[in-house]
């Protein structure tokens, strides 16, 4: 088997994706390693290299510029992927990898890859759009507004938010879910982010209590969604990337949740993953208040980190994460082979 895992790139969660390459790798031992490297090179990494990376969530794995590069940039790359047949397995997260980036280039080159084809990516990536995509399925969503809003309208919802919900959670239309977050309990807080407001699209919602959870969604013979996680958060601890990535929270697979939450809960999901057309899997994020279940959104290549959630999943279902990926890559491979690639990637 050809195949190469592909992680880095330019975006704010790159370290993340050294983290899921480090763990995909120890199932794919066959894979080469390429590390998309911010200046736009990408690299060979050595296995041994690679896995011995310590604590990769906050230590960059830097060039290693004793060696060559594989390729000048990702196009460079993908020619040689394609002249060798390789497969691509993807375990990029936010930018080049979640917002469809890398799948498109592939798409163009006709190069397999694992996941979600690049519109689904697109789609799932802008948050904005995805509401209106998961809403039109019946998929409960919270209501929001956006940083352009007409300012007074703006700050009125903000402090209704204030005063009858547990603050406002301030979050980046088009970026992972790791990054970027604003949760805004206070009055003081919501006036210094009025009068300093991020330089990219923003999107304004009531923050909520309750459990937060989160269901993974895989094709396998057909689409199944797995057991969801609850996530139980400290008192005054946020679901921020510190707290999902350096073990600050409780995460428990299967659920407590009661079944009829459960059933709702997969359900929702596997109807988010059809209203963004999803391929492979993918990951919804939810939250619960007593018998109410609300979407917060879907990430088309969610983590596979050794902390990551959807691993977790899969073990709750006996799926070896080896089997998993073997069974993404045989869907990529199908995929190119029904030359679908062409198709997606000229359709508006």
């Amino acid at each position: 088997m050809k195949v190469a895992i592909v992680f880095g790139g330019a975006g704010s969660e790159r370290m993340v994706s050294v983290a899921s390459a480090q763990h995909m790798s120890t199932y794919l031992p066959e894979a080469e390693l390429w590390h998309w490297l911010p200046d736009r090179r990408v690299q060979w990494v050595d296995r041994a290299r690679l896995l011995t990376h310590p604590n990769p969530f906050i230590n960059p794995l830097e060039p290693d510029e004793h060696r060559q590069p594989l390729a000048v940039d990702i196009d460079d790359a993908l020619e040689q992927a394609r002249q060798r047949h390789l497969t691509l397995v993807l375990a990029l997260h936010g930018v080049d990898g979640e917002d469809g980036t890398l799948a498109l280039l592939c798409e163009e080159a006709g190069v397999a890859f694992t996941g979600s084809g690049s519109r689904a990516s697109r789609l799932a990536f802008n948050k904005l759009a995805t509401k209106t995509a998961v809403q039109a399925c019946g998929v409960p969503t919270l209501p929001h507004l956006v940083l352009s809003d007409d300012g007074a309208r703006l700050d009125a919802w903000g402090r209704h938010w204030l005063s009858e919900c547990a603050g406002v959670v301030a979050k980046p239309v088009s970026d992972g879910s790791s990054y970027g977050l604003f949760m805004i309990r206070s009055a003081d807080q919501w006036e210094r982010f009025l009068r300093q407001p991020p330089e990219v699209p923003y999107m304004i919602e009531p923050l909520l209590n309750g459990i937060e959870a989160t269901v993974g969604v895989i094709e396998h013979d057909g689409l199944v969604a797995l057991e969801p996680v609850e996530i139980r958060l400290p008192d005054a601890t946020d679901f921020d990337y510190i707290s999902k990535y350096l073990n600050q929270v409780e995460e428990r697979c299967p659920s407590t949740l009661p079944s009829q939450i459960v059933k709702a809960l997969k359900s929702y999901a596997i109807a988010a993953h059809q209203a963004v057309a999803a391929e492979g899997y993918s990951r919804s994020d939810f939250i619960v208040r007593d018998a109410e279940i609300i979407f917060l959104e879907i990430n088309t290549l969610p983590g596979m980190t050794q902390a990551s959630l959807l691993p977790k999943e899969l073990a709750v279902a006996n799926i070896d994460i080896r089997t998993f990926l073997l069974r993404q890559i045989l869907l990529g491979q199908i995929r190119m082979a029904r030359g679908r690639f062409a198709e997606l990637a000229t359709t508006p």
